[in-house]
């Protein structure tokens, strides 16, 4: 990339992140075979050191693309069989209901079709984290929805995959990470254990306050629970590495990609697994093996975004061009990403990615989608308002804490929603119908929930409007 390009990366950057009021983001994006990276803002809001190119964020859950790719890497060797039962390698396995659980395939929790529920987030054990831990405490873990029927993104499914690959192998799934993937690839910048943090120049997370114009503070604590890190807890590194990662993933000719992956697990990794819910964030339209997957001007697309405590993280990669970019931000940012996108894919590559149409459209009859639906970590209600369908949320950890948004209709089963201190919309999608006619599944944000009630207010939304 010529100089003045690597000026304009460097000055969009900085525009978009003052514009949308992000704390510190760095970016890196591969085009042409040239690596060009800029950077901006602060680490912390509390040591205001700068956000330079080398600076580690956490990665949140693009962390499943290198737990699946450790899969594939077993696959390749013949210890693995994506299409066996997860019992078959785990048989310790046992989940709150018996018979789905010895049905689940490898393949069903890679792409999210086991049907757990998947926001199952135990604290760690006091006597210290542990991925088998995790899995022991599974036995209180439901079905969302029966085995391989449909898609509901599982952060749960991909914990007990890290397990797996610890009794396969017989090696913890942290040092796996470190020995198959981030040394064989050359990735300096990087971090498995938090320990390592002092090491190197590491940001914080950044939450904002519960006023409508409330300022980022640093994060309550520096990362999650660490008995769920191969679904995206602590891994951390540089916008650079992650590059370093993804461009094993698009290019097997280097020496270190060819030794990551062979072309067909590579290959398999993009292929279409299952589909996803109609007006999903654009070029995602399925999802694959770790990867979600889409089409862009006749070729595939695969990305992945993640998030953790005050941590945004969003890679994107067009494997035919070898065209990558990675943004890495320590607070809210999903409208900065969206315009930087934009922006750089269209002036560096000449790429306009499909937008979805998001006026007004014909709804269903409002009797389809009245009614309060639920999983493991969140509550809608949706209600008829004097302006049309209300959504009312919670998140079931903080069931006195909610917030509603009207519902604009985009078709006759979707909605967007724009929730307070939000500067996106997102979508809302209705799936499914019972005897009535009545929606079975909310879908937000690629989670499920199930319709608990037929219209009748949930006792956790009474009075809150």
């Amino acid at each position: 990339m010529e100089q003045n390009q690597a000026s304009y990366l460097q000055a969009t950057l900085d525009e978009l992140r003052h514009r949308h009021g992000v704390v510190g983001a760095s970016l890196a994006i591969l085009h042409g075979g040239v690596l060009e990276t800029a950077a901006s803002g602060v680490l912390s809001r509390e040591t205001l050191v700068p956000v330079t190119a080398d600076s580690l964020f956490q990665v949140g859950s693009i962390t499943k693309v290198f737990t699946a790719t450790l899969v594939m890497q077993l696959v390749d060797e013949g210890l693995v069989d994506l299409d066996q039962t997860v019992q078959t390698y785990l048989p310790q396995l046992c989940t709150a209901q018996a018979v789905a659980c010895r049905q689940v395939t490898v393949r069903q929790l890679l792409c999210h079709t086991s049907g757990l529920e998947g926001d199952f987030f135990p604290e760690d054990d006091p006597f210290g984290p542990s991925i088998a831990g995790f899995v022991e405490r599974c036995r209180l873990l439901p079905q969302l929805h029966p085995v391989g029927e449909r898609f509901s993104y599982c952060n749960s499914g991909y914990t007990i995959v890290g397990r797996l690959l610890e009794v396969v192998t017989g090696r913890p799934w942290a040092r796996l990470m470190q020995e198959r993937i981030l040394e064989p690839l050359g990735l300096q910048q990087a971090l498995v254990d938090p320990a390592d943090a002092l090491r190197f120049r590491v940001a914080m997370g950044h939450l904002r306050g519960e006023g409508e114009d409330s300022a980022h503070c640093v994060a309550p604590k520096c990362y999650l629970p660490l008995s769920h890190a191969p679904a995206g807890t602590v891994l951390s590194m540089s916008a650079t590495d992650l590059l370093g990662f993804a461009r094993a993933h698009m290019d097997g000719s280097s020496e270190q990609a060819g030794t990551l992956l062979s072309a067909v697990s590579r290959d398999a990794m993009q292929q279409p697994q299952v589909a996803l819910p109609r007006h999903s964030p654009p070029a995602m339209t399925h999802w694959g093996l770790g990867w979600i997957v889409g089409r862009s001007n006749g070729e595939t697309v695969v990305s992945h975004y993640g998030g953790t405590l005050g941590q945004l993280a969003y890679l994107r990669c067009f494997p035919r061009r070898g065209l990558a970019l990675a943004v890495l931000t320590n607070s809210d940012s999903m409208g900065l990403y969206e315009e930087l996108e934009a922006e750089l894919l269209s002036g560096i590559a000449g790429i306009t990615l499909p937008r979805d149409a998001r006026g007004a459209g014909p709804a269903g009859p409002a009797d389809r989608f009245v009614g309060c639906y639920q999983n493991m970590a969140q509550r809608i209600e949706v209600i008829v308002g004097d302006d049309g369908l209300v959504a009312r949320r919670c998140e079931l950890a903080q069931p006195d804490t909610v917030v509603a948004s009207r519902l604009a209709p985009i078709d006759s089963d979707c909605f967007a929603a724009r929730w307070p201190r939000s500067s996106t919309q997102q979508t809302i999608a209705f799936l499914d119908q019972d005897s009535a006619g009545r929606a079975r599944y909310l879908s937000i944000g690629f989670r499920l929930l199930r319709r608990v009630t037929n219209g009748d207010s949930c006792a956790a939304f009474e009075g809150s409007l």
